[in-house]
């Protein structure tokens, strides 16, 4: 279950969230079975967030770091995000990603077991300069 006070910081906007990030970086963000749907995260520091079960429906992921970000498995709707472009998924646990454009996007160390890759652009993968 999701931790009450992340939610709500991550849900009041972005630079809000990621100063609370830069301010509390040894805190481990429980955003498990948080309902997102529709929340404007571009660019959002998700770094090693626990997203297990999170409704990330119609949400706009560009730029943001889910680098070893935990429990992508079960996140339900990450297929039907907004956008993934060049979006950080270094060290991650995700597996469907059907249909996604992740145009641009760092896949490097994620852990993609029985991924779900069908329809998936991965044009221009790979650590880029900026990456988040």
């Amino acid at each position: 279950m999701a931790n009450d006070e992340h939610v709500t910081l991550l849900k009041q906007s972005v630079d809000v969230w990621n100063k609370w990030r830069d301010e509390n970086p040894d805190i481990r963000p429980d955003l498990s079975g948080a309902n997102l749907r529709e929340t404007y995260l571009e660019s959002a520091k998700l770094s090693g967030a626990d997203l297990r079960g999170a409704d990330l429906r119609e949400v706009n992921l560009r730029k943001a770091n889910l680098s070893d970000a935990t429990n992508l498995f079960r996140t339900d709707y990450l297929s039907e995000t907004e956008n993934l472009l060049r979006v950080a998924l270094t060290g991650s646990e995700t597996a469907n990603l059907f249909p996604t454009d992740l145009t641009g996007a760092n896949l490097s160390g994620a852990f993609l077991p029985e991924a779900n890759l069908f329809h998936t652009d991965l044009t221009g993968g790979g650590p880029q300069r900026g990456d988040p």
